[in-house]
């Protein structure tokens, strides 16, 4: 299932199982990693780069030379600066210093402050080779002073497997140092610390190297990927209420339009029906804007008052555009004892939970919550940063027994077993006024048409993304709006389906 993600200490555990298993040396896997971080950088810049490689003593510095002596056998011009002697260096990276001293078309040079080193300009590749995943305090001294120079630098700047200075899991901390690069390659696996975007600064564009290593231990964490997206066949002799009835709780005066964009996402995803229950004044403008759908009347005008029947619908929405009157409040309330079915909340429901901590206990097992960073804090409280909040996302979601959907760069869907997948689709443009009711559409399509909670979530946020995506490749991120997003949904469609039948 997609791209296992693990710990700083479970990587080790798999350098070392690899080893022990494929039997080979730790040098010969160092080897390999070395070898094709030097291959991606000559597969995108030519000779006409000098390439600065900074080496630290452990092992990350031992990539480093294996990257030189690769680069350098490709007639590209070398510079090493490494930071300690060689009876300092780990020993396989010492065996990589002893292989690149000799060769003549590389130049070494160990430095102890940065007085040695020279004005670099826009056109040179810088490579940190400094520090690697072993690290667990601040970066002091001399490597924090080299780190610093060369963040102030020009250059096109590339950290081998994590950014110096950076932990593989947590945030950098405030007036903490490390290396910001335009590219990380990290070996087979991204660290759980490049998907927080206090981090994003540092790690740039981040590139998996396979390197051979073997995935077989279990990790809580997984970026997902087109791969892990399971659609239903539609089969020749079906009819609508096979796929499902959804009822969707939405709208109040001045916000007619979320209920409209979710409900049309809802039906694009692929529901057969939706029954949109919304005030008395909105019934014409769902009616004219989106004529496919059912309409429900809420005895008020301008807000949600009561709770229609339940018992037709295979799953039931709540939240885009409701408000937050003082009646509706009971509404989320009555929903929450009586429903028997998946319940999709998002928006001003979220809100109206946070103002009753109490109710989290009547939420059903398997509920999915929809919050961006903001809602998420009104329910569980104020976060220092993404880490902490991150932290408070898994136990919520083991506490409740439900599925919260944290959106965001990369959106993470923390599930009731205390595992989190992180998405990989989606882009700055659809930060934008009802992306999310567009996400809640779906993923109350997805819960009508019969699909588990927790396959809802993945693939409506995968497909969100996707669709995004192919919408901003005809509108750009800065026109993106969300019914481009909905427009789009079928081509995403296409895609996953196309990526499975590979």
């Amino acid at each position: 299932m997609g791209v296992k993600i693990y710990t700083s200490a479970e990587r080790r555990r798999i350098d070392a199982y690899t080893i022990e298993q494929q039997g080979i040396s730790s040098a010969e896997l160092m080897e390999r990693a070395g070898q094709q971080c030097a291959y991606w950088i000559m597969s995108r810049f030519s000779h006409s780069h000098p390439v600065y490689i900074f080496c630290g003593k452990g092992n990350n510095g031992g990539d480093g030379w294996v990257i030189a002596r690769y680069l350098a056998l490709n007639d590209y011009r070398v510079t090493v600066f490494h930071t300690h002697a060689a009876d300092q260096l780990s020993n396989d990276a010492r065996i990589n210093y002893e292989r690149v001293i000799h060769l003549t078309n590389i130049s070494v040079m160990q430095i102890d402050g940065v007085a040695q080193l020279p004005l670099f300009d826009s056109n040179d590749i810088i490579v940190d080779a400094l520090l690697g995943s072993g690290l667990n305090q601040p970066v002091q001294g001399l490597m924090s002073e080299i780190i610093h120079y060369l963040n102030q630098s020009d250059g096109i700047k590339i950290a081998i497997d994590i950014p110096s200075g950076l932990l593989g899991e947590g945030i950098l901390q405030i007036g903490a140092t490390a290396f910001a690069a335009q590219y990380t390659l990290t070996f087979q696996f991204p660290f759980l610390s490049f998907l927080f975007p206090e981090n994003q600064p540092y790690v740039g564009q981040w590139y998996l190297i396979d390197i051979g290593l073997l995935s077989d231990f279990v990790t809580p964490y997984v970026y997902i990927d087109a791969k892990d997206i399971i659609i239903k066949p539609r089969l020749p002799f079906t009819y609508k209420n096979e796929w499902g009835h959804a009822l969707l709780l939405a709208g109040s005066k001045g916000m007619m339009g979320a209920a409209i964009l979710t409900a049309s996402a809802c039906l694009r995803t692929g529901c057969g029906l939706i029954t949109v229950h919304v005030p008395s004044h909105g019934a014409t403008v769902v009616h004219t804007a989106f004529p496919e759908a059912i309409v429900s009347y809420d005895h008020h005008n301008e807000y949600l008052s009561q709770l229609p029947t339940l018992n037709r619908y295979s799953a039931i929405g709540i939240g885009p555009g409701i408000g937050t009157a003082d009646p509706t409040h009971q509404v989320v309330k009555r929903l929450l004892e009586t429903a028997s079915c998946p319940i999709v909340i998002d928006a001003d429901a979220l809100n109206i939970l946070a103002l009753h901590p109490d109710w989290l206990s009547l939420l059903p097992a398997h509920t999915i919550l929809t919050p961006h960073p903001g809602e998420f804090d009104r329910l569980a409280g104020r976060s220092a940063n993404s880490w902490d909040r991150f932290q408070k996302l898994i136990k919520m979601a083991t506490q409740y027994q439900i599925i919260i959907v944290l959106k965001g760069h990369h959106t993470a869907i923390a599930l009731p077993d205390g595992s989190c997948c992180f998405n990989s689709t989606g882009n700055p443009g659809m930060a934008t006024a009802g992306s999310g009711d567009v996400l809640t559409g779906m993923i109350l399509s997805l819960l009508a048409q019969g699909y588990p909670p927790e396959q809802a979530a993945l693939c409506a946020v995968y497909l969100h993304g996707m669709a995004g995506d192919i919408a901003a490749q005809k509108q750009g991120l800065e026109a993106l709006i969300a019914s481009d997003i909905i427009k789009s949904i079928g081509k995403a469609f296409e895609h996953v389906q196309n990526s499975s039948a590979k």
